[in-house]
């Protein structure tokens, strides 16, 4: 019987973990909704403890969202256990639980962000560790944003490209690539690639060899990596 103790106080202990882990608040799809419908700009931060250059980007988003006037959601990992949860030193962690942001790329690598611009998301995820200046400089482009100083502090104004100046619509799918290989801990052939991204394979040529031009990807015999 003593040595079942050791067993059961480890089970209990595990176990409490687990339950502590679910009193963390969660982040819904209806959380999700009425974030867009009150704040008419948006950073949805994910993090994950395993992965610490996520943790240390805090430092670098919450820079950004103020210089951004954003709101920032931090959202952590599900799979995180409380004692992870507990080491992170922000006040108002949620549980991302969104199906919605999920199905939109944010876990699919740590961090990433999703921005929202006018109450509604715009561009794809922003996936990778990122400075300050980073981010901002990784919003959106149909956003035209730039941030701009002045006496009452840095803030955004609208860049004017000119009357006959259309925004350009940026193509998600490099950052779906990079998302996928950052996930990888092996190289992955651009068949692969194209089954998950489930896209025309001359396109995916095409953004690969982009990607590779801007040595942001390097290409192996075995696949491709970043």
């Amino acid at each position: 019987m003593r040595s079942a103790r050791p067993l059961l106080f480890a089970f209990m202990l595990s176990l409490t973990s687990v339950l502590s882990a679910q009193t963390l608040p969660g982040f819904s799809d209806a959380d999700y909704q009425r974030t867009l419908r009150e704040n008419p700009r948006v950073l949805f931060y994910a993090l994950s403890p395993s992965m610490p250059l996520s943790v240390d980007g805090l430092k670098e988003i919450r820079s950004a969202a103020e210089d951004l006037r954003a709101r920032l959601v931090v959202l952590v990992d599900p799979a995180a256990t409380a004692k992870e949860v507990a080491s992170i030193t922000y006040p108002e962690l949620r549980l991302q639980r969104s199906s919605e942001l999920r199905n939109r790329g944010l876990q699919l690598h740590y961090p990433s962000v999703i921005v929202a611009d006018n109450h509604k998301i715009s561009g794809a995820p922003i996936a990778g560790f990122k400075s300050r200046q980073g981010y901002i400089a990784s919003a959106p482009e149909p956003l035209a944003l730039e941030l701009s100083n002045s006496e009452s502090g840095p803030h955004l104004k609208r860049v004017s490209t000119g009357p006959a100046a259309q925004p350009s619509a940026r193509d998600p799918l490099p950052e779906q690539i990079l998302a996928l290989l950052g996930q990888s801990s092996q190289p992955l052939t651009a068949e692969s690639l194209r089954s998950s991204l489930q896209i025309r394979n001359q396109r995916l040529v095409e953004a690969l060899r982009r990607l590779v031009g801007q040595r942001k990807v390097v290409r192996l015999a075995q696949g491709y990596v970043l």
